[in-house]
């Protein structure tokens, strides 16, 4: 985060659908016991199956789409936090067998922080197809 390590000590991706439409919301967590950080990283692709890919914002030829509204970041300190949406970049999510993945990621928040890095690592999954 802004070129400072972001230690992950939780990861979920999470997806949900209603017939060929849905979501999947990456989250990664760096939490101390006084500052809590999270990066949520949304896709649009919704199942075990389909989550390997390229994503973009905006949306670039040969990529899935990255949703700018839904990917967003925020920091709590424990009196004060601050957030902010993706304004553009580009996330890679490869698939390593049973629940761990990579994830890297190029990403500009609209506040100008900036994440920018790759984890790799098992992830809490649950899909809902419906």
């Amino acid at each position: 985060m802004n070129g400072s390590d972001f230690t992950i000590s939780s990861a979920t991706m999470m997806g949900v659908s209603i017939g060929d439409s849905g979501h999947t919301g990456i989250t990664l967590i760096s939490a101390s016991e006084t500052q809590a950080n999270s990066i949520t990283i949304d896709v649009e692709s919704f199942t075990r199956e389909t989550i390997e890919g390229a994503y973009a914002y905006p949306e670039a030829e040969g990529k899935k789409l990255l949703d700018d509204w839904l990917t967003n970041y925020s920091v709590f300190d424990g009196s004060t936090m601050e957030s902010s949406n993706l304004e553009a970049g580009e996330v890679t999510i490869s698939h390593n067998g049973n629940n761990n993945y990579t994830v890297e990621m190029n990403l500009v928040m609209v506040d100008g922080v900036i994440f920018s890095g790759s984890f790799t690592g098992d992830f809490q999954v649950m899909f809902n197809n419906q």
